[in-house]
């Protein structure tokens, strides 16, 4: 599994902070050859939608990756002044919004598999049309401390 969320180096590095994108869309192409290849995006609603089609019309023609995992954006207190210039951050967990965006870029890329995380699919599963329009996710969250002891490998 690789991530990656823009179509192009300018937006990646808005979105990373880093000049990687050439490096990690050769790394994809070369590891879609030998390995089963998901690449992992975020999708940031206002902001990267059309990148992420675009990214997956690439992906289809450049290389033999298999699956696209579009996660929805989850904002938290370390992140939220960033995204407030980019996006709405009130209105990121449209779920209506975001299997648009799956369909479409599914259409965009039909030789790959566009999925959402399976924890959120089993949430959906057996949501009505009606209901499913309307959900928004509560994608403001904290960032989780995380108390690991440190193991040195030797």
């Amino acid at each position: 599994m690789v991530s990656l969320s823009a179509s192009t180096p300018e937006t990646h590095e808005k979105i990373t902070g880093s000049k990687t994108f050439e490096r990690i869309l050769e790394n994809i192409k070369i590891a879609s050859k030998y390995l089963y290849t998901i690449v992992r995006c975020v999708y940031i609603p206002g902001f990267n939608r059309n990148e992420l089609i675009e990214l997956s019309e690439i992906l289809s023609k450049e290389s033999k990756v298999k699956e696209i995992m579009v996660h929805h954006l989850i904002v938290h207190r370390g992140n939220r002044d960033r995204l407030e210039g980019i996006c709405n951050v009130e209105g990121v967990g449209r779920v209506r919004d975001l299997l648009l965006l799956v369909d479409e870029m599914g259409k965009r890329a039909p030789d790959i598999k566009v999925t959402i995380k399976g924890c959120l699919l089993v949430n959906l599963k057996g949501v009505d049309g009606y209901l499913l329009n309307s959900m928004t996710l509560d994608c403001f969250s904290e960032v989780p401390v995380i108390k690991r002891e440190y193991y040195p490998f030797f």
